[in-house]
């Protein structure tokens, strides 16, 4: 959390997605709340960790990167809602159409300037 408190890249943690849990995931998920309320945004690649740990409760979260009017915050929603098994963040995929990159990868969302 530090790292994406400070604003550094997110790729650069070795095993990031071994490192996800659900403490780490709902950490995450309550920083969001704080940096939108504040008229800021997540790094998009930071959103990897949530994925094994989607639930209905994240389901307005993750609609809410759909929304922005950031292309990075809809890849990484869309990105979540590929990865997940939670079958109601999935279904969001097909209301959400969005212009996402073939082969699109978590990588690619860490090296996009936001």
């Amino acid at each position: 959390m530090k790292t994406i408190f400070n604003d550094k890249s997110v790729g650069g943690i070795l095993g990031l997605e071994k490192r996800s849990n659900p403490a780490l995931a709902r950490i995450l998920v309550d920083f969001a709340h704080e940096r939108w309320a504040a008229g800021r945004y997540v790094p998009a690649r930071a959103w990897q960790v949530v994925v094994p740990f989607v639930n209905e409760s994240m389901l307005a979260d993750i609609r809410h990167l759909f929304h922005s009017n950031r292309a990075i915050d809809r890849e990484a929603a869309y990105l979540i809602c590929t990865e997940t098994n939670f079958a109601p963040a999935r279904l969001l995929l097909q209301e959400y159409t969005s212009d996402v990159p073939e082969h699109l990868t978590w990588h690619q969302l860490d090296t996009q300037v936001a």
